[in-house]
Parts: structure tokens; sequence; C-alpha cells
């Protein structure tokens, strides 16, 4: 960081073991976080333009060394400080069950179909439909349960599960049972229980309530790109998501789909879920690069 410029490097060793064998889940997070940090320096009063490294996502390994993904340099512009700036703060992932009979209005989906911008690599693509929701729901529990039937995915995961209020405050990120969707009562006596107790009763309902809560959503939806090891276009999906359009970029900005699409759910009073377990299990260690994937 300096006073014209940041840099923003990854850190592979922060990441989910086997559960994100290629950081392609710790690329999206950095496109997010780029996508807010643009939003930030025009409210603060800065123009910014992002540079996204080239560069294809590899295995992780025991050498991996920090690396540069984007930087963002930044002169004096003009102060604007948008909708999407003032939802960041509001910005969260929902895992509770949605109002399956509110249906998402016309105008909303409308509008989510216009997000993606010119940039070819990234695509938004929509279902509504109840028979299209029952076949993505099959493919993505299948792949939910195949995923954590490996003992080293679940051990990487609960790595960064926080179920204590003393682990919460020592690390300050990952997961913690008030993101868990749970009611405030069986939050209140989830947050009593031994560790092993919770890890019993989670691991029993896993199965069932992923595809379950998946089914209760009125839309379900895929950001998708032409190549998921290009590291631009992963960032740029990233954005797109968000709410805004995060992978993207357009002109001087990052214009990133998931990061935008979840700020855009935000300001539209919407919850989002991002149910990454195909994709996920697109890129564990069986799977071979450059094969053609199931869904985009």
């Amino acid at each position: 960081m300096a006073d014209s410029f940041i840099e923003l490097h990854i850190d592979p060793k922060r990441n989910v073991g086997a559960l994100d064998p290629f950081l392609r889940e710790e690329h999206l997070g950095m496109g997010c976080g780029l996508e807010n940090l643009m939003l930030a320096a025009r409210a603060s009063g800065y123009a910014a333009t992002t540079t996204l490294m080239p560069g294809t996502l590899s295995p992780i390994s025991a050498q991996s060394q920090s690396e540069l993904v984007a930087r963002v340099d930044l002169a004096p512009g003009t102060r604007e400080e948008s909708e999407l700036y003032n939802a960041i703060p509001r910005r969260h992932t929902n895992r509770s069950p949605y109002e399956r009979q509110r249906p998402i209005p016309k105008d909303i989906v409308d509008g989510l179909s216009r997000l993606p911008s010119e940039d070819e690599n990234v695509r938004i693509l929509l279902f509504t439909g109840e028979a299209e929701h029952q076949r993505i729901v099959k493919i993505s529990s299948a792949a939910n349960i195949e995923l954590y039937s490996d003992p080293s995915v679940a051990a990487a995961s609960e790595r960064w599960v926080r179920l204590q209020w003393k682990e919460v405050q020592r690390s300050r990120d990952g997961l913690t049972i008030d993101a868990f969707g749970l009611s405030p009562i069986a939050a209140a006596a989830a947050k009593t229980m031994p560790a092993q107790l919770l890890n019993r009763i989670a691991s029993k309902s896993q199965n069932t309530g992923y595809a379950d809560r998946m089914l209760t959503a009125p839309l379900i939806g895929f950001i998708a790109v032409r190549d998921r090891y290009d590291r631009a276009q992963c960032l740029r999906q990233a954005v797109s998501g968000s709410g805004h359009t995060c992978l993207q970029q357009r002109a001087a900005l990052l214009d990133a789909p998931a990061t935008k699409l979840w700020r855009w759910w935000t300001m539209s009073a919407c919850r989002v879920e991002p149910p990454n377990a195909s994709p996920n299990w697109l890129k564990s260690p069986a799977i071979i690069p450059g094969s053609r994937p199931l869904f985009f």
C-alpha cells in the first residue's frame, strides 16, 4: 500500500485445503474485496483504475508464496457515494430457509439479467422453473454429499468454523454460529452445546438440509465464466455475485458480478446464499483441468 496505489496479494496459506485445491474460492474472495475497494475509493474521492494480473490457477503446493493478483492505482477524483457502497456493511450470506410463497418480483429478475457488462467471459444464468430447480438441487446436493464424504475436505472446512466466543475474538475470521442460519432460539442453544455434540448434530442435518434449503429459493442462478482456472476471469466472477459485478473490468472500474449481485440483493431487500458445491466438486483433485464442466 502506498499513497497512489494499493496492491492485493493472495496468501495461499490461508486456504480451505482439499475443498479449494486450486485456490479458486480464495480468488473469488479477493475479487469481492477488490470490488468493495473500488466503490470505497470513489466514495472517498479517488478515481481508481484496476489492473488484474494474468495467470492460471494451479494446485496448492507447500512452497506457495504470497502472490500479486491485482493493483489499484488511485488519483484525485470526484467523490461519489453510491447505493452499492452504502450496502456494503449490510451485505451478508443467508443460510436460512427462503419464503417460497413470495416470488421474486419480475422487475428484479429482469434487472438481474441485465447486470453483466460487455465482458464476454462472464455470464449470469437465471432459473425460475420448478423442474429446473429440482434438477439443479439434485446435482448440487449430490456434489455436496460427495465433497464432504472426503475426511480431508471436512477437516479443512472445520478449521475455519468458530464455535466458541473466545475463538471468534481471537481469530476475527471464519464461520460463526450466528451465520449458520438458525433461529434465534436454536442459535442460543447451539452456543451452549459442547463442540463435539454440535458437530454431530450438524453432520446429521447437512445432507438433507442443504437440498431442502435450496428448494425453498424462488430463484437460482449461476455466474458462469469460460475458463474457471483463469485468474482474471475468476476475480471477475467474484465481483458479479456480490450485487454489483466484481469480476468484469469496464472502463476504469471493476464491474464485478458476484459482489455486485450481493449488494444489489441487499438493496432489493432479498436474501442470498452461494451454494458452491457443484463448482467446488469440479475443482476437486479428481477433476482434471481442461475437462468439460457440468454447468459452465
